[in-house]
């Protein structure tokens, strides 16, 4: 195994760890009437759940670094990458909903099952499962993104970053200092999408880390 590929599984196993650290401490935010929390205790778990929010991000360049790399073609995208996801989804997605059904009726029936994968279909089974659905969109565009990159260089990739970052992390910050909404927007361009291209760019360049060294040394 190459050096990239053991970087890669070390992120892979960091940001798992924060995914639970996350979600143990929203689960105990968002449940306080089951736990007894001082007022410094819920900050310092606000602050736990900012500082782990890197951690899909982060999914999301893995997912670039390591598929963007390779031949990708519709079908084996649907066959292998889709279908696994979409697996996973409806088999925890339908015991969730059936459990949410529950806790509102309070009873059994035949109909939850129909109920459920409704629920499932329509993304209303269990909030932490929005990654999946996120996936599926992203491994459907993931062949075009590819083509666009291998048929472009290195500077209109930094143009499409600049694009992707200012349209989905930019734009509302400026509304809010001008107090006017802006209209133009870019449908396709979401940030999983500058994520994952994100994790191939970073993977396909090189960086002069001495010279880095020394712009952030001073000089020195």
């Amino acid at each position: 195994m190459n050096t990239k590929r053991v970087d890669i599984s070390i992120l892979r196993i960091m940001a798992t760890l924060a995914v639970i650290f996350l979600h143990t401490n929203n689960t105990i935010l968002n449940n306080t009437q089951n736990y007894q929390l001082s007022s410094e205790n819920k900050f310092l778990m606000s602050v736990n759940i900012s500082i782990m929010n890197w951690a899909v991000p982060m999914f999301l360049i893995i997912t670039g670094a390591l598929l963007l790399n390779k031949e990708i073609q519709m079908n084996l995208m649907v066959s292998k990458y889709i279908k696994r996801i979409v697996i996973a989804l409806f088999l925890f997605g339908i015991p969730y909903a059936i459990m949410e059904l529950y806790m509102d009726t309070r009873q059994l029936s035949a109909d939850m099952i129909i109920k459920s994968i409704v629920k499932v279909v329509e993304g209303n089974s269990w909030g932490h499962l929005w990654y999946l659905y996120a996936l599926i969109g992203i491994y459907i565009i993931l062949p075009f993104i590819k083509i666009v990159l291998n048929n472009t260089d290195k500077n209109t990739h930094k143009i499409i970053l600049i694009i992707l970052f200012l349209f989905n992390f930019c734009k509302g910050f400026i509304e809010k200092i001008i107090g006017i909404s802006i209209a133009f927007n870019i449908p396709i361009m979401t940030y999983t999408v500058f994520y994952v291209i994100t994790g191939y760019y970073l993977v396909n360049n090189k960086f002069k880390i001495e010279k880095n060294k020394k712009i952030l040394g001073g000089g020195y």
